[in-house]
């Protein structure tokens, strides 16, 4: 007998998000009113709406950009990140790959290519990904972010060696900011130069930080050989209230790993 398919399991959450609109969105929407044909300003209304986390929205708009200009390398990039804040992986990775095309010369195109490789639990695929990143890379924060991911990434694949040689990049007297700073532990933890526990209590004060570190820290941990502590990180992890942490990488990293029955390295 044939299976019925039900249209509730092939149409993804057709409803919007029913809050009033922020009154950067609500400026944009009265210049697109005359100007309905403007393919930045519906990129300008997507970088709002994510403002206002209203991650899904901004992908229509996105969208709506590239309908009438297709030939965008940044409207991509931006899609593709709201993609990821979606959960949405496939449809990120292929938004980034064409972006690469379009516009080759992007850090944040390679460095979230290579993040949605890894989040499909792509690996091989993520490095030359990554190893482009790091060729354009200039600035301390970018380098931080970077590298733990890379230095993850190379682990995963047992290459330790490579992984090792990535972290000759991370000294203790780097440039970063909020939002980095869990990332500049990990790689300072990875080194031997930082406490894994210290660092993670430091991380507390903002959620960002606190993510990623916990996820950093569980791999760190599974690495070396204390699988209960990793198991231990990777579930207040996934246990935490949801309401703020849902589309910040290091969450999205541990549910991905979830969702693919995938143990972390």
């Amino acid at each position: 007998m044939e299976a019925i398919i039900k249209k509730d399991y092939q149409v993804r959450c057709p409803q919007r998000t029913e809050v009033p609109l922020s009154e950067a969105v609500q400026e944009i929407d009265r210049r697109l009113a005359s100007d309905p044909k403007n393919a930045d300003l519906w990129m300008e209304r997507g970088l709002a709406l994510a403002g206002q986390r209203l991650m899904r929205e901004a992908v229509e708009a996105y969208s709506k950009a590239i309908s009438i200009d297709p030939f965008q390398g940044i409207y991509y990039r931006h899609r593709a990140h709201r993609h990821l804040s979606c959960w949405e992986f496939q449809e990120a990775c292929a938004d980034f790959t064409l972006a690469s095309r379009l516009i080759p010369d992007n850090w944040d195109v390679w460095y979230h290519l290579g993040l949605s490789h890894y989040l499909l639990g792509e690996y091989a695929e993520a490095v030359p990904a990554y190893r482009r990143c790091m060729e354009i890379t200039e600035t301390d924060g970018q380098m931080i972010a970077l590298c733990d991911w890379y230095w993850r990434t190379l682990m995963r694949l047992d290459r330790r060696d490579e992984a090792e040689k990535v972290l000759e990049h991370i000294h203790e007297s780097m440039d970063y900011i909020e939002g980095e700073l869990g990332y500049y532990y990990g790689c300072l933890i990875y080194k031997g130069l930082k406490k894994p526990e210290e660092c993670l209590e430091r991380s507390r004060n903002y959620k960002l930080d606190a993510a990623i570190m916990a996820y950093s820290l569980s791999n760190y941990y599974r690495v070396t050989g204390s699988v209960e502590r990793a198991d231990e990180l990777l579930a207040e992890l996934l246990n935490q209230d949801d309401t703020e942490i849902w589309s910040y990488f290091g969450y999205l990293a541990a549910v991905a790993d979830g969702l693919m029955g995938r143990k972390n390295i």
